[in-house]
């Protein structure tokens, strides 16, 4: 998340390479407390504690929004994702990439893939497709 904010802001920066992120930070830690309350959500309750810790580190939480970030970024981004991810639903990476203005774009949903080690269960498949997109920027 923090990776797509800097491409909106940083035109230094040539490209990206974004793995598993969520697209809205009051969405995800609902989603958070959510999973760790057993199924039951209370969107109040964490919105409390999202501006409780905003303000604590003085940062406004509506501003991290990455599904916002991405309708701003040119330069050439490939999002991956994993299918299976139990921490942030796939269907955000799907989202960030729908919403990418750049127009050299690529997404990888890894199948089976969690959160964590797209890189082992996308296998030589992945791989590929990382160091394609990798050596097509080193070109440009």
């Amino acid at each position: 998340a923090i990776a797509i904010q800097a491409l909106e802001y940083d035109k230094r920066i040539e490209f990206g390479l974004i793995e598993s992120t969520f697209s809205d930070l009051r969405q995800i830690v609902y989603d958070y407390q959510k999973r760790f309350s057993y199924g039951i959500g209370l969107k109040f309750l964490s919105n409390i504690a999202l501006n409780k810790a905003g303000k604590i580190a003085n940062f406004n939480p509506d501003e991290v929004s990455p599904i916002l970030s991405v309708s701003k970024i040119h330069q050439p981004l490939l999002l991956a994702h994993g299918d299976a991810d139990e921490n942030i639903n796939v269907e955000y990476g799907k989202d960030l990439f729908r919403q990418l203005t750049s127009k050299d774009k690529e997404q990888i949903i890894v199948k089976g893939g969690g959160h964590f080690g797209l890189f082992e269960t996308g296998g030589e498949n992945y791989k590929r497709q990382l160091f394609n997109f990798l050596e097509k920027q080193s070109k440009d």
